[in-house]
């Protein structure tokens, strides 16, 4: 489908005549391709609405939220309102678009509802935003389910290939008793012969969030960082590029809260061709780290 003017929209009924629901957001998440025909800096002229659901305004009452990019095109937001609030801007990523170059977009929302009745600033937003065609999603929990929790049995990608590979997941710490139990992510990665990886960018909505590369079983620890920020992770690891092998990936969240947390991250691999084999070897620093647990306890503060 293509929009060619502001004022042009697809609408769809909530129900329609016959009772068949179009649209409940009882749960999930939304994705979509987006070819704009403008570059971001220019944008579309107006706030343009990729998609909205309800009304907004003074006398409305049964909530909205909407997911749209900027007049200049060069951020993605997500706002919404309800119970007669002012409209609130829950999250904001910044873009970069180019015109007829097609874009993946996936809001990834996990340990919510999606009703239009539910629209606060609570929501966990994590905005997924690739270029379609240029890279490859390896996994995405939303939708090839999730990662797992056992470190004796990690979730198995494809091997890397040429270019960006990506990996999208969200990792929970929940208060049990006067204690925490987390549900790591674990995951192998497999570098191919003759390759190396040469960054690895992490996107993360939460602190205190660990990231680690450790041997296939989990047994020897290469590299760690306790406080993982967004940002490239092999500076944070204190590491060289990665070389060909098979790897075990983990992304433990030790956001010891109240109530649960949940850590929304995505991971892009950089993969590149190695002129001669073993010319980028992979250096490992000593770091003495502790064993992982796939769900494991951590003690509350007794003060």
């Amino acid at each position: 489908m293509q929009l060619t003017n502001a004022a042009a929209m697809l609408k769809y009924t909530t129900v329609e005549p016959d009772g068949r629901a179009n649209v409940n957001l009882r749960s999930g998440t939304v994705r979509l391709w987006f070819k704009p025909l403008w570059n971001s800096g220019v944008g579309p002229g107006v706030a343009a609405k990729l998609i909205e659901v309800g009304s907004k305004g003074g006398a409305q009452t049964n909530g909205w939220w909407s997911l749209f990019v900027n007049s200049t095109g060069n951020s993605l937001s997500f706002a919404s309102q309800t119970n007669n609030t002012a409209e609130a801007t829950n999250l904001t990523a910044a873009i970069s678009f180019e015109s007829n170059t097609s874009k993946t977009i996936q809001p990834l929302v996990k340990g919510m509802t999606m009703k239009k009745t539910l629209c606060s600033v609570s929501v966990t937003l994590f905005f997924a935003v690739g270029a379609f065609g240029q890279g490859t999603i390896l996994w995405d929990e939303s939708v090839n389910g999730p990662l797992s929790h056992d470190f004796n049995n990690p979730t198995s990608i494809n091997p890397l290939g040429p270019g960006t590979n990506s990996v999208i997941g969200a990792a929970e710490i929940v208060p049990v008793g006067n204690n925490w139990e987390t549900f790591t992510d674990f995951f192998l990665v497999r570098v191919p012969p003759n390759s190396s990886i040469t960054g690895v960018f992490l996107q993360i909505d939460k602190p205190n969030v660990w990231t680690g590369l450790k041997d296939p079983s989990y047994s020897t620890d290469f590299a760690f960082s306790g406080n993982s920020a967004s940002g490239e992770l092999l500076s944070q690891w204190g590491i060289a590029p990665v070389g060909p092998g098979l790897y075990g990936m983990y992304v433990q969240n030790s956001d010891a809260q109240a109530v649960a947390s949940i850590a929304n991250y995505r991971l892009d691999f950089f993969l590149e061709s190695v002129p001669e084999p073993g010319t980028l070897p992979l250096l490992f620093l000593g770091l003495g780290l502790v064993g992982l647990r796939s769900s494991k306890r951590i003690q509350r503060n007794p003060k």
